[in-house]
């Protein structure tokens, strides 16, 4: 269902909450309103979830390439 209201609501940003608004409206058609609010939470809380991990796991990544990029060799006095 947030995947679909992601479609619809596409033309304005992310942080106005449009796609929790549009959710839970569509939500209202075919169950209460506690159910679609806990509904329209819990995917927001899931999506919040998935972006913090997509970071984490980019920043291991650059973590990672950085400590395997080869350092040029310094050259020992004398030899």
């Amino acid at each position: 269902m947030g995947a679909i209201v992601a479609v619809l609501a596409v033309f304005a940003p992310s942080g106005l909450g449009v796609r929790e608004a549009s959710m839970y409206g569509l939500l209202l058609a075919v169950v209460s309103e506690a159910v679609a609010l806990g509904a329209t939470v819990l995917n927001r809380l899931a999506i919040t979830a998935v972006e913090a991990a997509l970071l984490l796991g980019a920043v291991a990544a650059r973590r990672r390439s950085d400590d395997r990029v080869e350092r040029p060799a310094v050259a020992s006095p004398g030899g």
